[in-house]
């Protein structure tokens, strides 16, 4: 939402790079916002906004995050806002190729429905600690797996997550490539003793 905001940042360098390597990129999201903005939000119809970052087309929109508290009405919540969002992104800049989700829950629940519903292949990027931390819930261990079955890649950002989401869904043993976020080349310009 600003410059000192580190929220996403991963998935945006992401999106910047890829594009600049000579590829057409886009995104779309929901940005939850906190409780405490109630009256800003909640009798306002959803819209969504556009805007070009570093060459990335953006399509996003922000709404309460005030169902997290259940897993189901989240991804409710998220299917309704995704696909809004896509129907705006494919109206100003062309249905994509492929679509690329980052995080299981909830990006790869909208992905995955998207890509039944637009016949477009999705793979998955799994960035989220969460499974390395805690125990998920049944209905949430149902979706990912749903999500993991469907992709056409996974995606983990270090071995320790890859055998951690081999783990706790064993269905996706086998199927996980390792490629760690990337890194800003001043952090590789300096030796460093050890």
């Amino acid at each position: 939402s600003d410059a000192a905001d580190a929220g996403g940042s991963f998935f945006r360098e992401q999106a910047a790079a890829i594009c600049k390597d000579g590829n057409s990129v886009g995104v779309i999201f929901s940005e939850p916002r906190p409780i405490r903005e109630w009256h800003k939000h909640l009798f306002k119809k959803p819209t969504c906004s556009t805007l070009n970052d570093e060459g990335v087309n953006v399509v996003f929109s922000k709404g309460l995050a005030w169902v997290f508290f259940s897993s189901l009405l989240t991804g409710l919540a998220l299917r309704i806002r995704s696909q809004m969002l896509f129907k705006n992104y494919v109206r100003q800049f062309g249905k994509p190729d492929v679509i690329h989700a980052h995080c299981s829950l909830y990006g790869g629940w909208a992905a995955r429905m998207l890509s039944k519903k637009y016949s477009i292949p999705y793979v998955l990027t799994e960035h989220s600690s969460q499974y390395q931390l805690r125990p998920v819930t049944p209905f949430q261990k149902w979706m990912v797996g749903r999500v993991l079955a469907g992709a056409k890649a996974l995606i983990a950002v270090s071995n320790s997550m890859a055998e951690a989401m081999a783990d706790k869904f064993p269905n996706s043993k086998h199927k996980w490539i390792v490629l760690p976020n990337m890194v800003h080349s001043s952090f590789l310009e300096f030796d460093i003793a050890v």
